[in-house]
């Protein structure tokens, strides 16, 4: 077999191809006799006269017998030409022209029959081009369709996503300000509680430690001061729970102000000696307090905060030490608190300290600059001990009963022990080592415990505090003999026993506790007022040198009697009465709100007799 373009040959019909060659010869021909036989035997010749033009050289078509008849073979079109040549043609050189001239015919038809071709293959291929640009357009719209079906859909389930999310979120916003509101309820209900509780709890107390106070001060046998003085202890025991558990409660709520002011050290510490010492005697202990020389005694800070915080650890010492001895020993530290640095710039600075050394000790000044070295560190030490600040490290030490090691982390949170059993056989809130944490934190420093289980315990924290103004041994000397007098012995007695005092107090046993305060210190010139109502009017009707005023009386409270009392002085054109607030309500705020009701002092219960004849002193002019 052939090939396939030679087996679609010979299917080929060349009949119309040789046709229209024929037209073609007759055209340059005209004059000869003209016929095609095609290799099946088919003869073809022109059935329609050629019109030729007038310009044509061979213009008269004429037929001559007695012509020779020639023939060429034609394998491009698969057939044999005849023809005859006019006899003036019939000539040699006629013969080799027209031969020339119908190769160049064929030449030419091939060549316009495969121009031809070319532009039905190129329309052809124009055609499927068109057809399938068509087709990619077609298919190009539905993409984008598709696309665009796709991207709507893509935002309508974008738009619905942030919509849900945009909704969860407000949803989750609202539930975030419902719960803000209800713990800031909560937070109110809880102060509200606490003062509610402590003012309930301190007015009896008041009472209680208020009378065995009194009770103390008369002739009494063994027994009944022992009773009395039990009765007094467990009242003061019961109002340092009530005053943890609102120290708390301050701390939390970021009401709890330091104060900064001048005190001494030895002072602070020796008040705190005398406390314990009579806990470790009785419980056959050793109890030592040692200050190194370097400590400053003379310092600025919160004298309060401090004893609170030595309380609560000497005390935590000698609860939980059954042998042996407990010591607080204080010292000078470096002081780290007021210009703190990161452990990369230490190692930098060791590094650099180290460089330094090994390039003074290659050096061949190196015993000079050595010298001078050490010259100016004893001139930095000289600087740092006359530093105006100072960070002075308390530790206490005791051979208790340890802690275990699992449990260290447990110490300082609030209402927490060591261990349960603890509460039962020691007793305590769990709260006192919470607090001086949180005071620590508040006044610039750091707290923490090391320990062995059987072996005792060391509690320590640091404080950075300013030191007082230089002043000389004799001015210091003079300062400390001043602040160690008993403010009694400044107050002008004799003037005190004729002041006037007006006091407003609903509950009869604080009446009585203060009446006999006021007694023991010469004051019985007092009128009682059951009332903030029957206050005012007695203020009215009777001049008095001074009102002591509770807080929450029935009828008319003391905060509306003190407003009345001074909207009648500026009414009459009247001096202003000091009025003291004696109240049950501790907690921070409310020292503001008794002293804009415009209360001059403010004394909480239960009283302390010293404060109150101190205040009502200053007030009247007897100091």
């Amino acid at each position: 077999m052939g090939d396939i373009d030679n087996l679609f040959e010979e299917f080929e019909d060349t009949s119309e191809i040789n046709r229209r060659f024929l037209k073609l010869l007759h055209k340059h021909l005209p004059d000869s006799i003209i016929k095609i036989i095609t290799d099946n035997g088919i003869t073809l010749t022109l059935e329609e006269p050629i019109e030729l033009t007038n310009s044509n050289i061979y213009s008269n078509t004429k037929t001559y017998s007695n012509t020779k008849t020639y023939s060429i073979k034609l394998p491009s079109f698969k057939s044999t030409l005849f023809y005859t040549l006019p006899p003036f043609f019939d000539t040699e050189d006629g013969r080799i022209f027209a031969r020339h001239l119908i190769e160049l015919c064929k030449d030419s038809f091939l060549n316009q029959d495969k121009v031809s071709d070319l532009q039905q293959l190129i329309k052809t291929q124009k055609d499927q081009l068109k057809r399938q640009v068509s087709v990619f357009k077609t298919k190009y719209e539905e993409i984008l369709m598709e696309n665009h079906r796709h991207n709507m859909e893509y935002t309508s389930r974008l738009n619905s996503e942030i919509d849900k999310r945009t909704s969860e979120l407000q949803k989750a916003n609202r539930d975030l300000i419902v719960a803000r509101e209800k713990a800031e309820s909560a937070s109110i209900a809880k102060s509200e509680f606490l003062a509610n509780m402590s003012h309930e709890i301190r007015t009896p107390m008041n009472g209680v430690i208020g009378m065995a106070d009194l009770l103390l001060q008369t002739p009494l046998a063994t027994n009944q001061r022992n009773y009395a003085e039990s009765i007094k202890y467990s009242g003061d025991a019961l109002i340092e729970i009530i005053n943890d558990i609102l120290d708390y409660s301050k701390i939390e709520a970021g009401k709890l102000d330091i104060e900064i002011i001048d005190f001494d050290l030895k002072k602070i510490t020796g008040n705190i000696s005398d406390i314990m010492n009579i806990q470790a005697v009785n419980k056959g202990l050793e109890y030592a307090c040692i200050i190194k020389e370097d400590v400053p005694c003379l310092i600025k800070g919160d004298p309060g905060r401090l004893r609170q915080i030595l309380l609560n650890l000497c005390g935590n010492a000698v609860k939980f030490t059954e042998t042996g001895k407990v010591a607080l020993n204080i010292y000078r530290v470096e002081e780290k608190y007021e210009n703190e640095v990161s452990e990369q710039e230490v190692s930098e600075s060791e590094q650099a300290v180290s460089e330094s050394e090994q390039a003074v000790s290659e050096s061949e000044q190196a015993a000079s600059e050595s010298e001078q070295a050490a010259s100016e560190s004893e001139q930095d030490a000289s600087e740092k001990n006359s530093s105006d600040k100072a960070v002075i490290r308390f530790e206490i030490k005791d051979t208790g009963i340890g802690i275990p090691t699992n449990r260290m982390n447990r110490m300082f949170r609030s209402f927490s022990q060591v261990d349960a059993s603890m509460t039962r056989k020691y007793g305590g809130t769990g709260l006192g080592l919470a607090i001086s944490r949180q005071l620590t934190a508040l006044m610039g420093g750091a707290i923490g415990v090391e320990s062995e289980e059987g072996k005792g315990s060391t509690f320590w924290f640091e404080l950075p505090f300013e030191k007082q103004p230089h002043i000389s041994s004799q001015e210091q000397a003079e300062k400390l003999k001043e602040t160690s007098k008993d403010p009694l012995k400044k107050i002008d007695t004799e003037r005190l026993k004729k002041i006037k005092i007006l006091v407003a107090e609903d509950n009869v046993v604080n009446q009585k506790v203060l009446v006999s305060i006021l007694s023991y210190a010469g004051i019985n010139n007092v009128s009682i007022a059951k009332n903030g109502e029957e206050a005012v009017e007695k203020f009215i009707a009777t001049p008095f040198d001074l009102i002591l005023m509770d807080g929450q009386m029935p009828v008319m409270t003391g905060l509306e009697a003190t407003r009345k009392i001074r909207e009648y002085e500026q009414e009459k054109g009247m001096g202003r009465i000091p009025i003291i607030a004696i109240t049950a309500h501790a907690m921070h705020e409310d020292r503001d709100v008794f002293m804009e009701s415009g209360m001059d002092d403010y004394i909480t219960k239960p009283i302390n007799r010293q404060k109150l004849i101190n205040s009502i002193s200053m007030f009247t002019g007897c100091i």
